[in-house]
């Protein structure tokens, strides 16, 4: 089957907005046309048939969720895994919210890069446990929030409260 992405609109004030389906072809380099959903551009492309890019931007970031075969594919069962990277597009002085929280640690501004924590990869079965250690505040348990309340902004190093 062709690799595929659903985009649909679920935003507040959004009403009647269609959604979109993209698809791009299985084996080969293909490209979906992108779709632009106000300032939100979706891109969806297979680089070549171990590997498809999803690409979200607007005028601030860029998220891109590659998904791609794991090295030795016919040992592996073609097993995938998934990548995901994010860029700011803009000067930090003029983004409209600071980033915060996990990932927004990254966008501090100070261009010092610091590294915590690495996991063994060496065995057959992996199992993380770095979890950022030494590279974010605190641990990442302070970060969790209720999976009863997903949208909530309580916990430990919220920005707003």
């Amino acid at each position: 089957t062709p690799s595929r992405a659903n985009v649909v609109v679920d935003a507040e004030g959004v009403e009647g907005a269609l959604s979109a389906r993209m698809v791009v072809s299985k084996y080969d380099r293909d490209t979906a046309m992108p779709r632009i959903i106000n300032e939100v551009t979706v891109e969806l492309a297979r680089r070549h048939r171990c590997e498809a890019h999803l690409t979200v931007s607007n005028p601030e970031f860029t998220i891109v969720a590659v998904s791609r075969e794991i090295g030795w594919a016919n040992q592996n069962q073609h097993s995938k895994r998934l990548d995901i990277s994010i860029g700011v597009r803009t000067e930090f002085a003029a983004l409209k919210v600071t980033p915060h929280g996990l990932l927004g640690q990254t966008f501090d501004g100070d261009n010092i890069a610091v590294d915590g924590a690495v996991d063994d990869y060496s065995p057959s079965v992996v199992v993380t446990k770095a979890m950022g250690e030494g590279a974010i505040e605190g641990v990442a348990a302070d970060y969790e929030v209720d999976a009863a309340d997903p949208f909530s902004t309580a916990f430990k190093y919220t920005r707003f409260h």
